[in-house]
């Protein structure tokens, strides 16, 4: 399942997988592809993983399933070439992508992205989950999605059902608008900050220096303007590009691939 995730978003492959296409157990159990066998249920698979057996059985137990032989299989493609609708986008990004992405989840409506972390069955915690529950959910590619399809070290999967897309959208054009894109965040090191008015007025940044903010700061007055997140546009290492042109997509950064589900 791992390579069919890996040939869609690195070689635009549309894919249909149906029980005889599977080689791992994994998912044609979570995907109710088969009845559950009993030696899973009591923890067989988990015992190279989990000492303890009653534990191993109990993960088993307890995990994520799709009803048997409700959905005999599953197709996956590209998001932006697919010719059907889907129920799911898996987005593979880095964790400061992922950063960018929860942000722009939470702007419409505060969403926070609850997800168990499971080094272990990510084919399984990326669809299943947040195909039952409809939320969004965070996972971290397990050995196999490494080792066999090439899952990269600093890579996380986000996915978001595609009743959510719209939010997660209105969130990054609305950030790239206000010059607060993704690419607009860069390392920006002072032994101390000049803070915007709002701030030095409510702060007690004043104890922490053992002086009293002002509006002057040593080295360089009050020429700074003021970026939406509290930098000077003009400090050392704040590199701000130029704004998108009309009509342009926002800057997605790096190398975040988009597999539909």
């Amino acid at each position: 399942m791992c390579q069919a995730f890996s040939l869609a978003r690195r070689q635009g492959m549309t894919i249909a997988m149906f029980l005889e296409d599977h080689w791992c157990f994994e998912p044609i159990i979570s995907y109710g592809l088969v009845e559950t066998p009993a030696d899973y249920l009591d923890g067989f698979t988990n015992s190279f993983f989990i000492a303890d057996k009653e534990a191993a059985a109990k993960h088993a137990r307890e995990m994520i399933r799709l009803p048997v032989g409700e959905y005999p299989g599953i197709v996956i493609g590209p998001l932006e070439t697919v010719d059907f609708e889907p129920d799911l986008a898996m987005i593979y990004c880095t964790p400061g992508q992922l950063r960018h992405l929860l942000l722009c989840l939470r702007y419409k409506h505060g969403t926070q992205v609850c997800s168990t972390l499971d080094p272990i069955g990510s084919c399984v915690h990326s669809v299943v989950s947040p195909f039952l529950s409809g939320d969004c959910q965070v996972t971290v590619p397990d050995p196999g999605d490494f080792e066999r399809a090439g899952a990269d070290e600093d890579e996380m999967v986000l996915t978001v059902p595609t009743a959510k897309l719209g939010e997660l959208m209105e969130g990054v054009y609305h950030f790239e608008e206000i010059g607060m894109g993704y690419r607009r965040f860069n390392l920006s090191m002072h032994a101390d900050f000049k803070q915007p008015p709002s701030t030095r007025s409510t702060s007690g940044a004043g104890a922490l220096t053992g002086r009293k903010i002002r509006g002057d700061r040593p080295g360089g007055p009050s020429s700074h303007r003021w970026s939406p997140a509290g930098y000077p546009r003009n400090s050392p290492g704040c590199r701000t590009p130029a704004p998108a042109s009309p009509g342009s997509p926002p800057a997605s950064g790096g190398a975040a691939q988009e597999d539909a589900v």
